[in-house]
């Protein structure tokens, strides 16, 4: 059987950084982003950083906010994905090369 080990608390271990974050994401939120691309965004984001727990939520926060299955599912692929014109994949969505 596997261990998993005990997720950080980013509150209380680094309480002034974790203050950024929720900052960063109330202007993004105020920026004019469409909320289903800024939805689509943190997902691929979570994705590139490799955080289960992340991407876990901004999947569960999407599907609250009406996102479609197909949608979410194609994020990874969104270069190929027919359900990603290109206005909704910038460039900044890929990793770096």
């Amino acid at each position: 059987m596997s261990h998993t080990p005990s997720r950080l608390n980013y509150m209380q271990q680094s309480p002034d950084l974790f203050k950024k974050l929720v900052d960063l994401s109330m202007a993004i939120a105020a920026s004019g982003i469409e909320p289903e691309l800024s939805s689509l965004v943190d997902i691929r984001a979570s994705q590139l950083n490799g955080c289960a727990f992340c991407l876990d939520m901004h999947v569960k926060e999407a599907k609250l906010h009406g996102e479609r299955e197909l949608r979410l599912h194609h994020v990874a692929i969104w270069r190929e994905s027919p359900c990603s014109p290109p206005r909704n994949a910038p460039r900044w969505l890929s990793p770096r090369r």
